[in-house]
């Protein structure tokens, strides 16, 4: 998958999200560049991709991102936590390394003091 955009008044905007299934190419194409309806139909393109994607077919497929590790990636994750429920796995991974820690230290003082 690749996205797209525009650079209008100094602000990027996505407008195209495609991809290639390796036998089909999809194109989504944001509508609508109006300032007033630019985020709904951003959220509406976004949506469509993924309806494509998280059809059985694709099930056993890896889906490879073309250039998403951090330009792109940002407006596409602005865009798919809206569309479901969103769990923030990062804050738990980060809240269980920090109790690792702290029971390493309090393991670490004990041994000493003992």
């Amino acid at each position: 998958m690749d996205l797209e955009t525009l650079l209008i008044n100094n602000i990027y905007i996505p407008y195209l999200l495609c991809g290639y299934d390796g036998n089909k190419s999809y194109s989504y194409l944001a509508n609508s560049i109006k300032s007033s309806e630019i985020e709904d139909k951003i959220l509406d393109m976004v949506n469509r991709a993924m309806k494509d994607i998280c059809i059985r077919k694709y099930k056993v497929y890896t889906i490879y991102l073309y250039n998403f590790s951090k330009f792109e990636g940002y407006f596409l994750i602005k865009y798919l936590a809206q569309l479901g429920i969103c769990n923030p796995i990062i804050h738990l991974v980060l809240f269980l390394l920090n109790l690792l820690n702290l029971i390493q230290n309090i393991q670490l003082f004990l041994w000493i003091v003992i």
